[in-house]
């Protein structure tokens, strides 16, 4: 199964930008940590690579958030063209129009917020190898299963993120073992309601 890996992706970006990362880091580095576990463990005892890899994206967040908007903005015209009939693609258009802008048209900051993390999160929703049981949990999925008629758009987006990550953690294989991160999830998740 061939997943959308964003770490390799933003990090050729900000590296094009100037960013300098530690000797050992490369866009085609392999994961240093072969589980979650792993990773744990090397924060709790802060080994080199952490405290390197550390202060490397402390370093450049503000390159990292060019690289989100980038991809954002890369996804948007995709997350539009998936949608396979007129109905979906008019709720998807709405959704993503409900969410980026305020009633008077301009930019609205917590709902760009909303979709640009998400994007960054979980992707855009639309390669079909990045599915469990046929089920998608990309952006795409969170603007078709939003609730149009929740007054509060915030909440509408939130409640929709929480149903298909719930799902993802349903359809995934059991191996994947993907409960273990529903907390995060769902603390993320929250910093989208207002």
């Amino acid at each position: 199964m061939h997943f959308f890996h964003a770490f390799p992706a933003m990090l050729s970006f900000i590296i094009k930008k100037g960013a300098k990362p530690p000797i050992w880091l490369t866009p085609k580095t392999p994961c240093i940590w072969n589980s979650y576990e792993e990773w744990l463990q090397a924060k709790k005892v802060n080994s080199k690579k952490m405290q390197e890899l550390t202060n490397f994206l402390d370093k450049t967040k503000a390159l990292q958030a060019k690289f989100m908007l980038y991809r954002f903005n890369k996804a948007i015209p995709k997350i539009i063209n998936y949608a396979k009939d007129e109905k979906t693609r008019q709720k998807i258009v709405y959704n993503l129009h409900r969410m980026l802008y305020k009633k008077d048209g301009s930019i609205d900051p917590q709902g760009a917020y909303c979709l640009i993390d998400y994007t960054n999160f979980k992707g855009d929703g639309v390669l079909e190898s990045e599915r469990y049981q046929g089920k998608g949990w990309g952006l795409f999925q969170v603007l078709k299963h939003m609730d149009s008629k929740e007054p509060n758009k915030y909440k509408a987006f939130a409640n929709s993120a929480r149903y298909i990550l719930d799902r993802l953690i349903k359809v995934a294989p059991p191996q994947r073992r993907l409960w273990r991160f529903r907390k995060g999830w769902y603390n993320r998740v929250k910093t989208y309601e207002k």
